[in-house]
C-alpha cells in the first residue's frame, strides 16, 4: 500500500506500509512498479543530480545466493562481486565472481554495461531511501528488475555507512 503526499515545492512524501502478509507486502516488484510510475503534479526533475550523488558508492545485499557487493564509482565505473569473493577477500581482473564495467543513469534507470559484454547491459529501475533498521535509519537501494518474468527486485544497504 502507498500513497503519495504534497511535501512542499519541488518534493513529495510517499509512505507506505504493508498489512496481511498474503495480500500485501511492503518490498516486492509491484510496490516498486507503483513507486517508480508515480508522477507528482508540479514536481520538476533535477536531471538525475541528487539520485547520481546518492547511488555512489559500496553496497551490499544478501538477497542472491551468498550475497553481492555493488560499487559504484564517481567515475561511471561499477564493480559487482559475488558472496564467495566477498568471503575470500580477492578480486584480481578476470577473476571469476567479480564483474567490472561502465554504469549509466538514465533518469531512474540504472544500466550497468560488463567490459566483457557491454551490448548485454543490465537495466534496473533504482530507488534510494532510507530504511528504518531497529532503532536508527540506514541507507537503502531497490533495484527492479523488469526485464524478467516476473519482475525481480534486489535489495541492497549501503556498506560502512553509519546508521542515522
Amino acid at each position: 500500500m502507498a500513497m503519495a503526499l504534497p511535501a512542499g515545492p519541488d518534493r513529495v512524501h510517499v509512505v507506505f506500509g504493508h498489512g496481511d502478509p498474503g495480500r500485501c507486502h511492503l518490498h516486492d516488484a509491484p510496490f516498486e512498479q507503483l513507486f517508480h510510475s508515480l508522477q507528482p503534479v508540479g514536481w520538476k526533475s533535477d536531471g538525475g543530480k541528487a539520485l547520481g550523488r546518492d547511488v555512489l558508492g559500496a553496497w551490499r545485499s544478501t538477497e542472491a545466493t551468498g550475497g553481492q557487493q555493488l560499487i559504484l564509482s564517481a567515475d561511471g565505473r561499477y564493480e559487482r562481486k559475488a558472496g564467495t569473493v566477498l568471503a575470500a577477500g580477492t578480486g584480481g581482473s578476470g577473476e571469476p565472481g567479480v564483474a567490472r564495467g561502465r554504469y549509466a543513469l538514465r533518469g531512474s534507470e540504472l544500466l550497468l554495461m560488463p567490459d566483457s559484454h557491454p551490448e548485454r547491459a543490465d537495466r534496473y529501475q533504482v530507488r534510494v531511501y532510507d530504511s528504518a533498521r531497529g532503532t536508527a535509519w540506514k541507507r537503502s537501494m531497490a533495484l527492479l528488475d523488469e526485464h524478467t518474468s516476473p519482475a525481480v527486485v534486489l535489495w541492497w544497504s549501503r556498506v560502512d555507512e553509519p546508521a542515522r
